[in-house]
C-alpha cells in the first residue's frame, strides 16, 4: 500500500474514532442534562458534523485508490450491512404499530454500525 494511502487510512480511522467518542460524549451529556447551554450543544454538534465530513472524505480517497477486489469487498460489506439494518428497522414497524416503544436514533446508529462492520467482515472472509 502506498504511503499516502496508508496516511489517509490512518486519518479515516482517527477521525472516525474521534467522531464515535464525541458522539458518545454528547449523547451521554444530553441524556444526563449536563449540557444546559444550547449554544455549546450546537457548537459540539457542528464540530461532530465537520468530523464526520472529514472522515467520509478520507474514506473516499482511500476507496478510490483500492484495487478492484478490495473495492468489491468494501461494497459487498456495505450492502450486506445496509440490508441487515434495513430489514431490522423495517421488521420493527409492525411491533411499533401494536404498541412497542419507538426506536431511538442511537439504537439505529448502533444497528447500522455493527451490521456494516459484520458485512465487511463476512465479505472479507468470503473473498479469502
Amino acid at each position: 500500500m502506498e504511503n499516502s494511502i496508508k496516511k489517509e487510512t490512518h486519518k479515516y480511522v482517527l477521525f472516525s474514532l474521534v467522531w464515535a467518542v464525541g458522539y458518545c460524549f454528547i449523547s451521554l451529556a444530553t441524556s444526563f442534562q449536563l449540557l444546559k447551554d444550547p449554544a455549546v450543544t450546537g457548537l459540539l454538534v457542528g464540530g461532530m458534523i465537520l468530523l464526520a465530513i472529514r472522515a467520509i472524505t478520507s474514506y473516499l480517497k482511500v476507496f478510490e485508490n483500492l484495487d478492484e477486489m478490495l473495492k468489491r469487498i468494501q461494497l459487498e460489506g456495505l450492502s450486506i450491512g445496509f440490508g441487515i439494518s434495513f430489514l431490522i428497522i423495517l421488521a420493527y414497524a409492525p411491533f411499533y404499530k401494536i404498541g412497542a416503544p419507538a426506536i431511538k436514533i442511537d439504537i439505529v446508529i448502533v444497528v447500522l454500525s455493527v451490521s456494516m462492520a459484520m458485512g465487511i467482515f463476512v465479505a472479507n472472509r468470503r473473498m479469502q
